[in-house]
């Protein structure tokens, strides 16, 4: 299925590993980013999929939105599209899927509802308010919208309820190859936490590393960019390390014991965390979002409610019962392949 994916930028994300997963099994898929910033781009090219680029880092504009629209048109003509998927929560990409739906009707066009869109479902400002009313237009003039969890779709229930008929729930995937276990092997003595993501106060990491810092038996490898990178350096103690940002995180992974993951803000879905429990750790997050809908707290692994419980989770931590959690674990990331996420997204993308 000939399918365009529609990015804003190419920095390593959940939202752009999933497409470069997708891209390692789809040829046919292309992939259009507006900015080429980041690392993800060129990895796609050396996968062999088409990537086109507008506006090397440049700035966008009512001016470049013009532009885009004239080159899309450009692009849908000569490409044959059976549907084109937009990404990330952008006013220019929204405009873009409006206008694309306008004047291609036969076009399947859908949007992608990840967790850098969420804040704007689930927060009252008034700022927010205005570019959730720019999605709503968006979503209700396409064909409908992809929801990463069960816990997106009932925020935009919420917010729209006659949107339900149009929302499909299709949860991300990773490549199970790529982050296979080979053996479930003991804790390490002091027990090896990791966290892989954004380093961003919405994701909870100053709490986390001055958290770490207390504990007398884990360490925490951060994994991973963001605008609290600097004050988290001052913050950590020598227990604490940050390894930057990593494309490929298997190899890290299999040297650490927990995934450790405590947003402030409600999350849409954790690709990280299935990563982790496809390599065998113990993953530790809190009730945010669709965190538990994935865990699922004392079956696939542990669910606090506050960090404050971390520690005293680590401490006791029954040798018999985590490893009945890591092997439910691993067969619940099963569920998860990027190809079942590849599957129901043609399904969705057909019509049937």
């Amino acid at each position: 299925m000939r399918i365009l994916h529609v990015l804003k930028s190419g920095n390593i994300g959940g939202v752009e590993k999933l497409c470069l997963d997708m891209a390692v099994k789809c040829p046919d898929y292309e992939f259009l980013f507006i900015k080429d910033a980041g690392t993800i781009p060129n990895e796609i090219k050396k996968v062999g999929n088409k990537v086109y680029t507008f506006f090397p880092d440049e700035k966008l504009s009512f001016r470049k939105l013009k532009q885009a629209k004239k080159r899309m048109d450009k692009m849908i003509y000569y490409n044959n599209y059976d549907a084109v998927v937009f990404h990330h929560g952008s006013f220019f990409l929204w405009a873009l899927a409006r206008y694309i739906k306008k004047y291609f009707s036969w076009l399947k066009v859908f949007i992608y509802i990840h967790s850098d869109t969420l804040p704007l479902l689930i927060n009252e400002l008034s700022g927010f308010r205005r570019r959730r009313r720019k999605l709503i237009k968006a979503v209700e003039n396409c064909d409908g919208i992809i929801a990463i969890s069960q816990y997106v779709k009932q925020e935009i229930i919420k917010i729209k309820p006659k949107l339900e008929d149009k929302i499909h729930v299709i949860h991300n995937g990773v490549d199970l190859k790529e982050f296979s276990c080979k053996g479930l092997k003991k804790f390490h003595e002091p027990i090896r936490c990791i966290y892989i993501g954004r380093v961003t106060q919405d994701k909870g990491i100053l709490n986390l590393v001055v958290a770490f810092n207390k504990f007398q038996n884990a360490t925490l490898t951060v994994v991973g960019m963001g605008d609290v990178i600097d004050e988290c350096q001052k913050l950590a103690n020598e227990k604490i390390s940050f390894v930057g940002q990593r494309a490929n995180a298997s190899k890290l992974l299999s040297t650490h014991d927990v995934f450790v993951h405590f947003p402030l803000a409600n999350e849409g879905f954790g690709i990280s965390i299935i990563e982790a429990m496809a390599k065998g750790l113990l993953c530790i997050t809190n009730n945010k979002g669709g965190l538990p809908e994935i865990l699922e707290n004392g079956v696939g692994g542990i669910v606090l409610n506050s960090l404050s419980e971390l520690e005293t989770t680590l401490n006791n931590l029954d040798e018999e019962k985590t490893l009945k959690l890591r092997e439910n674990a691993l067969e619940i990331a099963k569920k998860y392949s990027i190809e079942n996420t590849i599957e129901k997204l043609e399904k969705v993308c057909s019509g049937k």
